[in-house]
């Protein structure tokens, strides 16, 4: 805006000449060829010179420039006193500018390296006697770079003439002929090419000044009803003009209305919020303008540039309505194509790293609908109201995501509401993982602005007491650190786990301490560096449970593991520091922190001497000192819990644990089983061909051998009644410690010997010495005294102990048995062993009948009963078979079995008389294969199971008919029931889907009939299937 205009006062006393004629040097010398324009340039030189400015430089540099303000100064006096001066002074300048296009850009451009220092030309119009001239000059200059490169597209500014002449009328001082400028330069805008055109606009405000805004409206006016591509620009410039309330409103009606609108749209490039005001108002007072307006917007969604997408926007989400805001928010979500449309995964590789997504423009899109979103509370509503109303993972979107983010953000009553609607669509699992995927990887710079949100949603997430949200937010926090690389992303993002982890609430604890796990394993080294952010977590160590402890040590292992567990070299002060703690927690008295030192020291052990089969850290020369402070750990752990039962027992069995799940250095095992190798010289006892040596009584009590296995050949006997009947100080310490470290000593000996436990045959099968029987008669329990009644209870304890070792030992030798049986066979390979073993026994009974028939008028019948025989074993196989799954399988088995069976009762009815044992036997058989839970996949088959069953049991009522036998035969009304809970009829042999079968209304002699001619059919037998 031009802060002051006026025509500078002429001194009387020292009133100019009038300018010289035609003839003068002035003219002459700018249109004369020859030595003429070098002697006017030389002669503005000159006068330049006295002023302070050297104006004759090289063509690539600028003209030699003292302080602007002094040189103006100077250089007006000068032309004050000289009368024909200002004259000269021109028409130099205007040679000089002529010579060359080089010349002329050493007028306009700075005359110093700092960015915002004046050229030449701005100085010269800083003085009034040559400003009109000047101004004139460089308007006249302007046509002749119309059509360079810079005017038709994107030349720097520096190299681009038409933009620099342009540029040095914004915000002069003064202007000495306004009106006159004004309209030479509406004279050149009018044949301005569209972006020179467009720049000029642009700066009118900044060019002219108050009082001839009135005479630019008029021009911007009528340049509106020539030039549709202004239209944007012009109304955008015309926001910013000092217009008097009269010509302001001239404006609103005049060009604020829907055609002009519709230009603007199909043009959009930059219109101000105040034009959206503007035109949000005007078509507020005409109902139909407004819709039609909005329709043309929306419809332009799909369609317009990136760039132009956040002034759309805006003047969408400002002319909603509560009768249109419910179409604009349906639209923006099915239309906008934001960041995340490209693909993920390629977003990770290194190539597209950070690149992948929209920068600048993705984020002007969000700002705008995040301040739409913020003043409007009302679309809000109707988002979330949408939202909840979707009800399938794929009418999500990724913009469904960012809206919710944007709500949250902007706070207010609305939070809490897009807080539950997330976690509601995460936990009926509408809104997956994939969404946030694409929102977050390979969008940093767009996401960055909004980190703190998404933080702050993970949080919440992480607080649920469901599991499923827990993991998303494990995702989300994962998928941030990923991302964001910077130090203070991730140093928030590591501080906000801690504070979860000294929450106290036990899931959010335990889920917590998962992410910095895998954030420990996955990216130690990157955590390096904020590692004492995380030594946090430390202060919480006494509220942890045993299982949260052992995560909280795996955390810290795999951040010393990083960054070099050998203390010895001084290389990581997390190493340090975790060995520190740990040492103090096992040397400690308190039993508490003795246990939680014991579990730091073998999650330490682990981690510096595990072998893991994928990622191992295997203890090769160069890290031979890791595995050395290992195995002193370890050592100094034992001996701190040596004379202390409670704590040993706990050691034994957290080393059980480590060594069962994790494979450790050999080392290390080689310590331990020389550890557990002197197991047999407390507790065990030799034997003398089984049998004690020598019987004693221990204070009054005498032993014997209990579960002698092995009998004369056990060697050696556990001695548990001895060291129960000694002193308590002596022998409870030692007898509480008995089973664990008897497993340590089976853990210790599988591992060695590839998994047998040969080497303890012996101790397996060993008797136990415990007091005799018949000391637990009642009549002599009662005259035993108290110490000994003590001793035996004593005894008897720690050998049920004993044994409570000894069986999972023992099952786990059978076990190995029984799977060495069957190798292959898992989970995924039993139901086709099931359906093989199936077919095998059906195809081998079919055999068996066809056998068995074509003997049977033959005179040696000795086979007839291996035969029957043989078919009593497999309906007992296939029994089992039908016990053993509850699936639909079964039905389809069972049904082929059942009618393969029925081919035998023509041959079991000729034997029935000398085999009715065994045949009668046989029809016992209830293989039960129409049970099944009410799935479709079952119940579609349960009309074939149902006549397949009917007809056998019309077998057996014939052949027990037929053969006279005395006993009775009942049978049963069998019936089924479909879903719907209707009774499935089966009384005809027809096809599954036959529906015409007999039912309730069927009279009784007619169901009769139906049940003679089952009985008849059943009689006559079934022909053979020939193979």
């Amino acid at each position: 805006m031009v802060l002051l205009q006026r025509n500078r006062p002429v001194n009387p006393g020292k009133r100019p000449h009038p300018p010289p004629d035609a003839e003068g040097p002035g003219t002459s010398t700018a249109a004369a060829p020859g030595p003429g324009p070098t002697s006017a340039v030389d002669a503005a030189a000159a006068l330049l010179a006295d002023a302070g400015c050297t104006l004759l430089v090289p063509p690539h540099q600028a003209p030699l420039l003292p302080a602007p303000h002094a040189f103006a100064a100077r250089l007006g006096r000068a032309l004050s006193a000289d009368p024909s001066a200002s004259a000269r002074l021109l028409a130099g300048i205007t040679a000089f500018a002529d010579a060359s296009p080089a010349r002329l850009r050493q007028l306009l451009l700075p005359t110093a390296s700092a960015p915002h220092a004046p050229s030449l030309a701005r100085a010269l119009l800083s003085v009034p006697a040559i400003q009109p001239g000047l101004l004139t000059l460089l308007l006249e200059k302007l046509p002749e770079h119309f059509h360079d490169g810079g005017a038709l597209g994107g030349l720097p500014l520096q190299d681009d003439v038409g933009r620099l002449i342009v540029s040095q009328f914004r915000w002069l001082d003064f202007l000495v002929d306004a009106d006159s400028f004004v309209e030479k330069l509406v004279e050149v805008l009018s044949v301005a090419p569209p972006r020179l055109k467009k720049e000029i606009i642009g700066s009118l405000p900044e060019i002219v000044g108050d009082q001839s805004h009135a005479s630019v409206v008029v021009a911007l006016q009528k340049l509106l009803q020539e030039d549709s591509e202004v239209v944007v620009a012009v109304l955008d410039v015309l926001s910013d003009l000092n217009l008097n309330e009269e010509l302001q409103e001239q404006v609103r009606m005049a060009h604020f209305s829907l055609p002009l609108f519709c230009n603007a749209i199909r043009n959009f490039n930059l219109i101000s919020c105040y034009d959206m005001m503007i035109w949000t108002e005007r078509f507020s007072y005409a109902p139909v303008e407004h819709l039609k307006a909005v329709t043309i917007a929306i419809s332009c969604i799909r369609t317009i540039a990136a760039d132009q997408m956040p002034h759309l926007l805006r003047f969408l989400l400002l002319s909603a309505t509560p009768a249109n805001a419910g179409r604009i928010i349906l639209q923006i979500r099915e239309q906008l194509r934001i960041v995340g449309a490209i693909d993920p995964r390629a977003a990770r590789s290194k190539k597209l790293k950070g690149k992948a997504s929209a920068n600048s423009t993705d984020g002007a899109i969000l700002d705008t609908l995040r301040s739409g979103l913020r003043f409007k509370n009302m679309l809000c509503e109707i988002f979330l109201k949408e939202l909840k109303s979707v009800d399938h993972p794929k009418d999500h979107k990724v913009i469904d995501v960012w809206l919710i983010m944007l709500i949250y953000a902007n706070g207010g009553a609305l939070q809490k509401s897009a807080e539950k609607i997330l976690k509601s669509k995460i936990l009926q699992g509408y809104i997956r993982e994939t969404l946030f995927d694409q929102c977050i990887h390979g969008n940093a710079e767009v996401v960055k602005e909004h980190f703190m949100s998404f933080l702050s949603v993970s949080d919440y997430l992480l607080a649920c007491k469901e599991e499923k949200a827990r993991e998303f937010a494990s995702y989300l926090f994962t998928a941030l650190f990923e991302e964001f690389s910077d130090t203070y992303s991730r140093q928030e993002l590591v501080g906000s786990l801690v504070a979860h982890i000294g929450s106290g609430v036990s899931y959010e604890v335990s889920s917590s301490l998962d992410i910095m796990i895998n954030l420990t394993s996955n990216s130690s080294e990157e955590l390096i560096s904020i590692s004492s952010h995380i030594t946090g977590i430390l202060d919480y160590l006494e509220s942890f449970h045993e299982d949260n402890l052992r995560k909280v040590y795996d955390i810290f292992c795999n951040l010393a593991l990083a960054a070099g567990f050998n203390t010895g070299s001084g290389a990581s002060s997390v190493a340090n520091e975790l060995l520190m703690v740990v040492r103090k927690q096992v040397s400690n008295p308190d039993m508490k922190y003795k246990r939680m030192g014991i579990i730091g020291a073998l999650r330490i052990v682990s981690t510096i001497a595990g072998a893991d089969v994928n990622a191992a850290v295997n203890c090769s020369p160069s890290q031979q000192p890791n595995c050395e402070e290992a195995l002193e750990l370890l050592k100094m752990s034992v001996n701190s819990c040596k004379f202390l039962t409670l704590p040993l027992i706990f050691l034994y069995d957290e080393l059980v644990s480590l060594l069962e799940s994790k494979v450790l250095h050999s080392a290390i095992r080689d310590w331990v089983g020389e550890h557990v190798a002197e197991f047999d010289t407390p507790f065990l006892a030799d034997l003398n061909n089984g049998e004690l040596s020598e019987k004693h009584l221990y204070d009054g009590i005498e032993g014997e051998l209990w579960m002698n296995l092995d009998g004369n050949l056990s060697p050696i006997c556990v001695n548990i009644m001895p060291l129960a009947s000694s002193s308590p100080q002596k022998s409870q310490p030692c007898l509480q410690i008995l089973s664990s470290q008897f497993s340590l000593l089976t853990t210790i000996e599988r591992l060695v010997n590839e998994g047998s436990l040969g080497g303890l045959n012996a101790l397996l099968g060993c008797p136990l010495h415990l007091p005799s029987t018949k000391h637990l008669d009642v009549a002599k329990w009662g005259n035993l005294p108290g110490l000994q009644k003590k001793a035996v209870c004593h005894s008897l304890y720690y050998a049920i102990n004993w044994i409570r070792e000894l069986v999972p030992v023992s099952k786990t030798q059978g076990t190995q048995g029984a799977s060495s049986s069957f190798p292959t066979l898992c989970s995924s390979t039993i139901p086709s062993w099931y359906r093989v073993l199936h077919e095998e026994n059906t195809g081998s009974l079919n055999k068996m009948i066809k056998q068995a028939l074509k003997t049977k008028t033959l005179a040696e019948r000795g086979s007839i009963d291996t035969t029957l025989r043989q078919m009593q074993k497999s309906v007992e196989v296939f029994v089992s078979l039908i016990q053993m799954c509850k699936t639909h399988e079964k039905l389809n088995m069972g049904e082929k079995y059942v009618d393969t069976f029925l081919k035998a009762f023509s041959l079991l009815e000729s034997q029935f008389q000398e085999h009715n044992a065994i045949i009668l036997k046989m029809q016992h058989l209830d293989p039960d294969p129409a049970q099944g839970y009410k799935r479709t996949t079952i119940t579609s088959k349960v009309p074939p199971v149902k006549r397949s069953m009917e007809r056998f049991l019309f077998q057996v009522k014939a052949l027990l008919h037929n053969c006279s036998t005395e006993k009775k035969f009942c049978m049963g009304n069998l019936k089924h029931k479909d879903l719907h809970g209707h009774v499935v009829s089966s009384q005809v042999y027809g096809s599954v889907d036959d529906e015409d079968e007999t039912d309730s209304d069927t009279p009784a002699d007619e169901n009769d009939n139906t049940m003679d001619e089952d009985v008849a059919e059943g009689s006559n037998g079934t022909p053979m299937e020939e193979e």
